[in-house]
């Protein structure tokens, strides 16, 4: 459910007096101001309204609005404005690849991956005879739900005053935070797979050569035919490293490629690159590849952002993520400031137990 926050604090404070506020009213407030943190999982607007609405905002450089009056007259774009509010302003590309499982109300301190050692055959069983039994071993591996939090500090003169618009940017600003922490954790579990401090750091896939080899360096099409050799090779060696883990990985599975907003359009190229220089040509990609653009793959330890690689990945299987507590508020009254203090709170951990579903990939 989608909570359009300034909407939802007009319609209930509207019209009262700062004297008038009581503590119930400071409680419901608050309750208001919880529900809106969660990350929003629906959006209840249609995509014609949607396109409708960007349109113009984009034909009259719109920037931002205050009320009903900033919109054209007899347009019905007001009552969109808690779905565009609600718009994630983080990257939440790393869904892509990790499998989030929920975990809140489990009571658990974290979770376990068991990684399988042996491989499970299904083999013809004659009648009369029975079928093989193994055994479940392999190690495991804890992924713990690490704690992360901010806080603000709210003067009472803003909710006095029925600074609503303020209050509403304030608190998306802050929500904003909480989940491109989120996103930025995740992406840090990947890249730390390449980190020169990662004792098992692992090596890159090269620069592929050419297909045909003969491919001269001044075509147009050889930076963009080097680079889908080299996504087919990545996709080709997850594929063969993983066959026998049970991972479900066939040579039709979807990959992702993790790439740098600076190497867009390159990889983007190279995927559309056709075998032959004729319209609706089959392409020279071998598998099927889905592109997430992000610009928060960086070198975790250094914090070094990366811009010269790009990552071909599995999604799920080992690649897991846990969401023990969502962004939880925990509110105090300072009487000496006369304010509010609000402090948010996120548990949750991840983790790849597998660096066999990813490989990057080098561009020189």
């Amino acid at each position: 459910m989608i909570i359009d926050i300034t909407k939802t604090l007009i319609s209930r404070f509207h019209g009262k007096k700062p004297t008038e506020l009581k503590d119930q009213d400071k409680a419901d407030y608050f309750k208001i101001v919880a529900a809106f943190m969660r990350e929003p999982t629906t959006l209840e607007f249609s995509s014609d309204n949607t396109r409708r609405i960007q349109s113009w905002m984009a034909h009259q450089q719109v920037q931002g609005w205050t009320d009903k009056s900033d919109f054209p007259s007899g347009e019905s774009f007001y009552p969109m404005l808690p779905a565009i509010s609600a718009l994630p302003f983080y990257d939440e590309g790393f869904k892509e690849f990790f499998k989030v499982l929920d975990f809140t109300g489990s009571g658990k301190g974290g979770f376990r991956q068991l990684l399988l050692e042996n491989t499970i055959e299904f083999n013809l069983v004659p009648s009369g005879d029975k079928a093989v039994i193994y055994n479940v071993k392999g190690s495991k591996e804890t992924i713990d739900f690490d704690k992360y939090g901010a806080g603000l500090e709210w003067d009472k003169i803003l909710l006095e005053d029925a600074e609503w618009a303020q209050i509403a940017d304030i608190l998306s600003a802050f929500r904003n935070a909480g989940y491109q922490n989120y996103a930025q954790v995740h992406y840090d579990a990947l890249t730390y797979i390449w980190d020169a401090a990662n004792p098992a750091v692992k090596a890159d896939i090269a620069w592929q050569n050419p297909d045909p080899a003969a491919l001269p360096n001044t075509s147009e099409t050889y930076t963009a035919n080097r680079d889908i050799e080299t996504i087919n090779n990545a996709a080709g060696t997850i594929a063969l490293a993983c066959r026998d883990k049970g991972y479900g990985i066939t040579p039709q599975s979807t990959f992702v490629v993790f790439t740098p907003l600076q190497l867009r359009g390159r990889v983007r190229r190279a995927l559309g690159l056709g075998l032959q220089a004729f319209a609706g040509s089959p392409l020279h990609l071998d598998y099927n590849v889905r592109q997430v653009t992000t610009m928060m793959m960086r070198v975790p330890t250094t914090g070094v952002a990366v811009t010269d690689h790009y990552v071909v990945a599995f999604p799920g299987a080992r690649a897991q993520s846990g969401m023990r507590l969502n962004l939880e508020e925990l509110t105090e009254e300072n009487i000496q400031a006369r304010s509010t203090l609000q402090v948010d709170w996120m548990r949750f951990g991840c983790g790849i137990g597998d660096t066999d579903q990813v490989e990057r990939c080098n561009i020189a």
